[in-house]
């Protein structure tokens, strides 16, 4: 493996219910096989290998996951296995389910393991004849047997990659989306970032170069450090340029990519050393199952004004994705806005995905596990019911009076022409005459 195939780890906290463990994603290229020694674990339940990265043929292979119940108490875990995508950061996490594709499968769905108890539980998969590889997300859901009423859930996450040995060159291909511009996280500078998508069905480590020219000259040539996509994914490969405080009108940006090869440019108009860009970040992204609905916080990090699109997918296993979307009118540079999206979602686990695009760009993309408990309520539902127990209270109030006459002697109908007899219940509120005794 080369020196550039390098595997960072990140953890993310999402909530109390979830410790979700990302990595990067090794590129396997010399036939070796690659497993952290490290198990990853929540709940009480260690998973081990917790990163699997093996060169294969096409044709079936098993991959052995190792459980590890470190508690006293008997733990219940339910396993799965999901398509595998990360961010443009490179976190990886379980992804929608969809169509096509190689996938890993469970011997055994439910594992119950007594207290301090390891078993090894096979997933299987096949690659095809074709090529690619199989990426997949496998998740665990640990819970225990016995205890306390209303123990939550914990999920402990196994990633695995599985990639094919003599892939060709017709399988490693990419795609340079968007060139963008923004000010350095150190004053002066600017960061250039540059989307690239894996088109191809394995996983790349696309790295390169990029210059910036003004309407005469080259004024730099800066890196571009590679980071591994699995195919249908993107990754994010940036820059830092120390730009000249003066610098004015537009500059041409050329990208130039390795491994598989990419080329693209675009210009990017500068003021004062800073460029004119669109930016904007997606924060405090939840949902509001009581009312069914996706809230979000964007604001504006750029020195232009944003307008777009604003797209929440919920992702469960076994279901087709839940998609809504808003548009999000024009946010002058440094506003912050809360956006909701209406999503009425059904109880259960979802991956909530948002999505900010102006155009055909993004500018930002989150994600947030999400548990719901319950449907939302509908206003609809709600007005029929209160209709509905309007109704039973006239009909309950109808059929008093009507028992209360029926016991004062009243018949239920009078015929026509018929003497009609007051009582205490009449309009008039006069008595009745008492009948005669017959001596």
């Amino acid at each position: 493996m080369s020196s550039r195939n390098r595997t960072r780890s990140a953890t993310r906290l999402a909530g109390a219910a979830f410790a979700l463990t990302a990595a990067m994603l090794p590129l396997a290229g010399t036939g070796a096989a690659y497993a952290s020694d490290t198990p990853t674990g929540a709940g009480g339940v260690l998973l081990s290998p917790a990163k699997i990265s093996q060169t294969i043929h096409p044709g079936p292979v098993t991959v052995p996951v190792t459980l590890r119940n470190t508690t006293t108490v008997e733990q219940t875990v339910s396993l799965s296995a999901a398509p595998l995508a990360h961010t443009l950061d490179g976190a990886v996490y379980p992804g929608p389910q969809r169509t096509g594709g190689a996938l890993l499968t469970f011997d055994t769905a439910t594992v119950d393991l007594a207290a301090g108890q390891t078993q090894t539980v096979d997933t299987h998969g096949t690659l095809a004849p074709e090529g690619g590889g199989i990426y997949a997300a496998l998740t665990a859901d640990v819970t225990p047997a016995s205890g306390p009423a209303g123990n939550v859930t914990s999920r402990v996450q196994l990633i695995s990659v599985i990639e094919l040995a003599s892939d060709t060159a017709a399988d490693r291909q990419i795609r340079i989306g968007t060139i963008t511009a923004h000010e350095g996280t150190m004053a002066g500078t600017v960061q250039f970032d540059v989307v690239v998508h894996n088109t191809g069905n394995i996983a790349v480590s696309p790295h390169g170069h990029l210059t910036i020219q003004d309407s005469s000259r080259q004024l730099a040539d800066l890196p571009l450090a590679a980071a591994t996509a699995i195919p249908g994914n993107a990754r994010r490969l940036s820059a830092v340029w120390r730009a000249d405080p003066a610098q004015l009108g537009e500059l041409r940006i050329h990208v130039m990519l390795t491994d598989p090869p990419a080329d693209a440019w675009t210009t990017i108009p500068f003021t004062a050393g800073l460029p004119q860009h669109q930016s904007a970040v997606i924060t405090a992204l939840r949902y509001d199952q009581q009312h069914g609905r996706t809230l979000l916080t964007v604001t504006n990090t750029g020195n232009l004004p944003v307008t777009g699109d604003v797209t929440a997918t919920a992702a469960s296993r076994g279901a087709p994705p839940v998609t809504a979307n808003t548009t999000l009118t024009a946010l002058a540079p440094g506003q912050r806005r809360d956006v909701t999206i209406t999503s009425r979602l059904n109880p259960g686990r979802y991956l909530l995905t948002a999505t900010l695009r102006t155009g055909t760009t993004i500018l930002d993309t989150t994600t947030a596990n999400v548990i719901v408990t319950r449907p939302p309520a509908h206003r609809w539902v709600y007005l029929l019911g209160l209709l509905a127990a309007l109704i039973l209270a006239a009909a309950i109030t109808i059929r008093t009076r009507w028992h209360r006459r029926a016991r004062h002697g009243h018949p239920q109908t009078r015929p026509h022409g018929s003497l009609q007899v007051t009582g205490p219940d009449s309009a008039d509120g006069a008595t009745a005459p008492q009948p005669t005794p017959v001596p």
